[in-house]
């Protein structure tokens, strides 16, 4: 018999990826470029509504693009640091929806991902993808592609109104 406990520590680090371009789909951007979008410092991608060719759709939309490191991990996560602001005081009743969508390779359509109420205050959401992760991932390329979009919920969210990006990035296992 021995008087020793033996444990084994494995350090799995991973890359963190940040978009390598975006670009508009809805909307326009008042301020900030894409450094804006790659630490977490206050410099925000700051963009307002554009027009929409039907009530349903977010008048701001934008596309982040990147490469993963590898074509097949076992998961991976997306990171989007975000806020709200509504101009006008007593418009402070209205909110916005922020959806998140990866872009799926195999059926060629962006899959939402995530939906929720966004804040005037930068929160933080991480979602995670372990079912099936390579399907977010271009294959030969890498490229992998997010979009953010950003709607009014009520009729008295008066404009101008904006969506505020400070960080966004992908997490794969080292």
């Amino acid at each position: 018999g021995s008087d020793y406990d033996y444990a084994t520590v494995k350090y799995a680090p991973t890359f963190d990826v940040a978009p390598a371009s975006f670009s508009m789909f809805r909307g326009s951007v008042v301020s900030g470029n894409l450094a804006s979008l790659q630490t977490s410092d206050d410099d925000r991608l700051v963009m307002r509504p554009g027009a929409v060719f039907s009530s349903g759709e977010p008048p701001i939309q934008v596309i982040l693009n990147a490469t993963a490191p590898t074509s097949s991990p076992r998961e991976f996560s997306f990171s989007l640091e975000s806020s709200a602001s509504v101009a006008n005081s007593y418009a402070l009743s209205g909110s916005a929806e922020q959806k998140i969508s990866l872009y799926n390779y195999v059926t060629g359509a962006y899959e939402v991902l995530d939906t929720r109420v966004v804040t005037t205050a930068d929160k933080t959401v991480h979602i995670s993808v372990t079912t099936d992760p390579s399907r977010f991932i271009q294959a030969g390329t890498l490229a992998v592609q997010a979009r953010v979009s950003y709607r009014a919920l009520r009729s008295t969210f008066v404009y101008p109104w904006l969506g505020r990006i400070d960080r966004a990035w992908w997490s794969f296992p080292g």
